[in-house]
């Protein structure tokens, strides 16, 4: 009988989580086995499985690989609250472990929390003057408490890496938010170029044109967004129903 086309990768998966639990039993001293077996479980989308055993590695070697593999279990399951006190636990530990403070202020700033977030941002900031991920992260931040240091820092940031798309879409997306209309439209168009299937960029990109008064152009964008039906579909909406 022909084996279903996924049996074979069922086989494999199961000859490698035997190898890697006889790795861990040989050496159950040693956090490689207990990685090795959380990767499997990740990749079977046992999530809860996966996080154990990577705690347990963490436990025996705390590395900051083993930590992002913790967190991506964590969030995969909606555990933001567990994975936000894991990493002030740690970062309480050793504080000053920027790789660390970074992890803790991006949770935050994907949380809302954005007095927190600036906080560690700023820190990070202090030590890492030309950090473009924090510059660009504290711009963004400050933009959503209409802080005006969020324009100069977003500016600084593209200056010194304008082939980011990212860099250039927070850019762009304040340059707009501050009235600079024409200078957005500039600015966005170019990181959509960049990165021309990020959905968000191109709302962004499709905001800029309406502001400068260029509907066909935004309507075009938003119709794709819309036929994509991804995460920025009703926003897509909102705005075209606008126009």
């Amino acid at each position: 009988m022909e084996l279903p086309c996924n049996s074979s990768r069922i086989i494999n998966i199961g000859k490698l989580f035997r190898a890697y639990s006889l790795v861990d039993e040989s050496n159950p001293t040693l956090s490689l086995g207990k990685v090795l077996k959380g990767d499997i479980y990740f990749a079977e989308k046992k999530y809860q499985e996966a996080l154990q055993n990577y705690q347990l590695a963490y436990q025996i070697k705390p590395t900051i690989q083993t930590l992002d593999k913790i967190l991506k279990s964590m969030l995969i399951q909606d555990k933001l609250q567990d994975a936000q006190k894991l990493l002030e636990q740690e970062l309480a530990k050793n504080t000053d472990n920027t790789l660390i403070q970074l992890r803790l202020a991006s949770l935050y700033q994907s949380s809302k929390q954005y007095d927190l977030a600036i906080k560690h941002y700023e820190s990070v900031l202090v030590k890492q003057a030309d950090n473009m991920t924090v510059l660009n992260n504290l711009a963004w931040v400050y933009s959503q408490q209409n802080n005006p240091k969020a324009l100069k820092l977003a500016q600084q940031a593209y200056t010194k890496a304008p082939k980011s798309a990212a860099i250039a879409d927070t850019y762009g997306y304040i340059l707009l938010q501050y009235g600079q209309a024409s200078e957005s439209l500039t600015v966005l168009k170019h990181a959509a170029k960049l990165a021309p299937n990020i959905a968000e960029i191109q709302l962004h990109l499709a905001e800029a044109y309406i502001a400068n008064q260029q509907k066909s152009q935004a309507k075009e964008i938003l119709q794709h967004i819309i036929s994509e039906q991804g995460k920025q579909a009703t926003a897509a909406k909102k705005l075209m129903q606008a126009l």
